[in-house]
């Protein structure tokens, strides 16, 4: 069965890359603009990963993901947050549930590579707001 993935961006080729990078890796691949469409697309397709980019530490994507937290639907979605470096260092403390972080730019290796770890990892028994990031993996572009 393929895997649905749920991306959410506001910029449209951000998005499309994104598209291209998962979909030739087999997975089946929605989208989303904002926070307010990704609510309607998570509750008409039931992905299993979350792909969110954090533009800013109070960014609507982060406030999306701590809802479905709050929520526990749909129950233990795992979700990838990718953005600049200076926002994970805010966002990292917070993040719950099973959840990764990557830093942009980024290699596609190292998108595939989180995506199966975040998508095969064991899931967090009720995935509340109670439990921290359980995948505790960032990738970092080191400066040489």
């Amino acid at each position: 069965m393929t895997k649905t993935v749920l991306i959410v961006d506001g910029q449209a080729i951000s998005r499309r890359l994104l598209r291209f990078a998962l979909e030739l890796q087999g997975y089946r691949v929605v989208e989303a603009g904002d926070v307010f469409s990704a609510v309607d697309t998570l509750a008409k397709t039931s992905p299993s990963l979350l792909v969110a980019c954090v533009d800013s530490p109070d960014a609507g994507s982060w406030k999306l993901a701590l809802e479905i937290r709050r929520r526990q639907q749909p129950a233990n979605l795992p979700i990838l947050f990718h953005g600049e470096s200076q926002y994970r260092e805010v966002l990292n403390a917070g993040m719950i549930g099973n959840c990764a972080w990557l830093d942009k730019p980024y290699r596609m290796g190292d998108l595939h590579s989180l995506v199966e770890a975040l998508l095969d990892s064991p899931l967090l028994p009720g995935n509340s707001t109670a439990h921290r990031c359980q995948v505790p993996v960032a990738f970092r572009r080191e400066n040489a």
